[in-house]
């Protein structure tokens, strides 16, 4: 279970404080793993409020209104998924995983949809060696799109990945939109990871 307690900040203009709640849960047999996270799962509420004076002028020569105190609620979303791992010679192990992160605030473009639901599947590879160095491959944000002639077509949005464990200490880098490929910016996202417990238990994949 997680709690979190967000505050953003939106220049001198306007601020927010919101709360909310994450759980999730992982079952290991033989060499599956399946898993299920669910995000924001009471909706997650940020309290917005607006320095209207720094506003005024903008938006009184725009023909805008000025805005009030808001509540925004993000809301829940779910991911399930499944994974399998596969060991090659010892010293090397390949991870293959699916999921399928389902949105609950109506219609998206996605892949499968409805008009209180959207499902984006999403596809990963890892291979590791001797659980110290890994290389991760990924698929996600499978859509649909018109083009300027009016045809139809999808793009999709590959990943590429990188980590290093040494010890306590986990490194992961990863690069998001390979070639500009999908409608979406490309994206560099690094996360470092530190295990307090000395003798922790492996997965299937080598990891926590």
């Amino acid at each position: 279970g997680n709690v979190k307690i967000i505050r953003r900040i939106a220049g001198d203009f306007a601020d927010a404080w919101g709360f909310g709640f994450d759980v999730g849960a992982r079952y290991l047999y033989k060499n599956w793993i399946f898993a299920a996270n669910v995000r924001d799962i009471t909706g997650t509420f940020n309290a917005w409020s607006y320095n209207n004076d720094e506003l005024r002028e903008v938006f009184e020569v725009t023909g805008n209104e000025l805005p009030e105190n808001s509540l925004e609620v993000t809301m829940p979303r779910i991911i399930a998924a499944a994974a399998y791992s596969y060991v090659i010679r010892e010293r090397f192990k390949i991870l293959g995983e699916v999921n399928l992160d389902i949105t609950t605030d109506k219609k998206r473009n996605t892949l499968i949809r409805t008009n209180f639901i959207s499902m984006d599947p999403q596809m990963g590879l890892e291979i590791s060696v001797d659980d110290i160095v890994y290389a991760r491959f990924g698929l996600r944000n499978l859509q649909q799109e018109v083009k300027s002639e009016g045809e139809k077509g999808y793009t999709l949005m590959p990943s590429i990945g990188a980590g290093l464990q040494i010890n306590k200490l986990g490194i992961d880098y990863a690069y998001t939109d390979i070639g500009n490929v999908s409608g979406a910016l490309y994206s560099h996202v690094i996360s470092l990871r530190y295990h307090f417990n000395h003798n922790r238990k492996k997965s299937p994949s080598g990891s926590m």
